[in-house]
């Protein structure tokens, strides 16, 4: 899900274009905003854009994104989100070749509250 935050959302797709294994990406816009299309459908082709324009919030992009899914397993991501790693989507996989697997969390920083970030 995304509002009127391109400059996240691009790198949040930049992040996921670099994944060392393929995945669909659709972007749910909650803003309808013409400019977050253009930046999808402009630097980020190989994503789906859906204008879901409700300010309903991200919640309700993220479960309507996963009802479009048609994939099994399904990465919930939001537009202020980055993968560091090229492996993170590879290495989470991995977590789901156990049957008794349902659902795996990637560790999460949040460099603008963490201080041991700005410390480092």
């Amino acid at each position: 899900p995304t509002r009127n935050r391109d400059d996240e959302l691009a790198a949040l797709l930049g992040s996921l274009g670099a994944q060392s294994v393929p995945l669909d990406v659709l972007v749910m816009d909650d803003g309808a905003s013409e400019a977050t299309r253009r930046l999808v459908e402009e630097r980020f082709p190989w994503a789906a854009y859906r204008s879901m324009g409700t300010g309903k919030g991200p919640a309700v992009q993220r479960n309507r994104g996963t009802e479009l899914a048609r994939s099994a397993i399904v990465f919930s991501v939001v537009d202020d989100t980055a993968f560091v790693s090229r492996r993170t989507r590879e290495q989470t996989l991995e977590e789901f070749d156990d049957p008794r697997v349902g659902a795996v969390g990637i560790p999460f920083i949040n460099v603008r509250r963490d201080e041991a970030v700005y410390k480092a």
